[in-house]
């Protein structure tokens, strides 16, 4: 998993969670520079749903069908108000989990709700920056999530073997550093393999992880 303790996860959710709504309600309208077309009540909608998206998951210990949550506020009801209550509702179903007990994910190697705990943590704090961005009033982001984010990207979002078809340009090593160094090698084998094969020597030594090229 990553270097962030499973409390300070949902703490994170928690705070970065109500920063979004604070500053959404100061203008909605207001164009999101990191998400060409989209305005800041877009993106507290978008993160909203992803919230009751994972919720259902949870709850249905599989894949939600596209009408098994709830995308957008019902008719009448204000739209930061729904976005509260879709955090509140899912800070409340991942602390009812122990993070090490299974649950249904997307992610083949990691089938448990601790997954959903650093999934949610990183979705809430990029959407946070987002509205943020609109408003103009950027806050720092906490260090050791942001470099969880960087390993939960190299480990996890380029490894994922889906992506391989769409993948374009030069071939080469590339390298990350932190406080962790992640050292992206070029390679022909397939991209799953290789990441759990890094993850291995992570564990001996220094953490280095690899995204396909």
């Amino acid at each position: 998993m990553g270097p962030v303790d499973w409390q300070r996860y949902l703490e994170l959710i928690q705070a970065d969670a109500d920063r979004m709504a604070t500053v959404g309600l100061r203008d909605l309208s207001r164009p999101v520079p990191p998400c060409p077309g989209w305005d800041v009540a877009q993106v507290v909608r978008h993160t909203g749903s992803v919230y009751l998206h994972k919720v259902a998951w949870l709850r249905l210990g599989s894949k939600p069908a596209p009408d098994d949550w709830q995308r957008e506020p019902p008719a009448g009801e204000e739209l930061v108000s729904w976005f509260r209550a879709a955090h509140q509702g899912l800070i409340a179903e991942l602390q009812q989990r122990d993070p090490g007990s299974h649950a249904s994910t997307w992610w083949p190697p990691n089938q448990t709700a601790g997954f959903w705990y650093r999934r949610m943590a990183l979705e809430t704090v990029v959407h946070r920056v987002d509205v943020e961005s609109g408003l103009g009033d950027l806050s720092p982001v906490d260090a050791e999530l942001a470099e969880d984010g960087i390993d939960e990207v190299l480990q996890i979002m380029l490894a994922d073997p889906d992506l391989e078809a769409d993948r374009q340009g030069p071939h080469g090593s590339v390298a990350v550093e932190t406080q962790t160094r992640w050292i992206m090698p070029p390679s022909s084998r397939s991209s799953l393999p290789r990441a759990a094969f890094l993850i291995s020597q992570r564990q001996r030594s220094t953490a280095v992880a690899s995204s396909p090229t």
